[in-house]
């Protein structure tokens, strides 16, 4: 009697259109085209939420990078594992920053998310992601614009990296512009071996000197 009351509402709720009728994309296309119905209709018919999709990433990690706030929560409640880490070993938390996703971010840390500001800052710099909103998000999540990390600094890696932008969005964020790395050297010293103008210029705007 029981199967026939089971069998009886499977039916049913399929001739509903329901989340328990059977997919009609993949997984894939319904996490990239947000498309909820679809999505539920997966997890109804038991979906790994932590096996990679086609582009490497977990289901996660995509609606993360896509700020797709809504869908991520129902994928967390499903299982969806918030530390997870990509085929790079990247956590979603790293996805939804790099987006600028600072709101999803939010959340990922009210579930449980780990999250090393400073190491996360360092990545993204490493990255060239220019986003006011993604600095500041990580500096009160205690990141330290100034502190070194294996003996260098942020602001002399954007400008190693030649990235204007990048140096005057961490200026503005507090970076010293007089800090010497490990080796002696100070920001206003890569500059010259880059041989930008526009952040010599910068630089010396903000009282940068070649020697700390």
């Amino acid at each position: 009697m029981r199967r026939i009351l089971a069998l009886s509402l499977l039916l049913s709720l399929a001739a509903c259109g329901g989340p328990s009728e059977q997919p009609s994309i993949s997984l894939y296309l319904a996490l990239q085209r947000g498309d909820l119905n679809q999505i539920e209709r997966h997890i109804a018919w038991q979906a790994d939420l932590n096996a990679p999709l086609p582009n490497g990433l977990m289901p996660l990690h995509l609606v993360a990078a896509d700020g797709r706030v809504a869908i991520a929560r129902l994928l967390i409640k499903q299982g969806a594992q918030v530390n997870g880490r990509d085929q790079n070993g990247n956590t979603p938390i790293y996805h939804a920053l790099r987006q600028g996703r600072t709101q999803l971010a939010e959340m990922l840390l009210q579930k449980q998310a780990r999250l090393d500001a400073d190491a996360m800052l360092w990545q993204l710099v490493q990255d060239e992601i220019n986003d006011r909103d993604v600095v500041q998000f990580l500096q009160r999540q205690g990141a330290d614009i100034n502190r070194l990390r294996q003996g260098k600094s942020l602001l002399g890696e954007a400008i190693r990296r030649d990235n204007l932008h990048l140096s005057k969005l961490l200026i503005r964020a507090g970076a010293d512009v007089n800090l010497a790395e490990e080796s002696g050297t100070t920001p206003l010293h890569w500059a010259r071996q880059v041989g930008n103008d526009d952040i010599i210029r910068q630089l010396l705007r903000q009282g940068a000197k070649d020697r700390p």
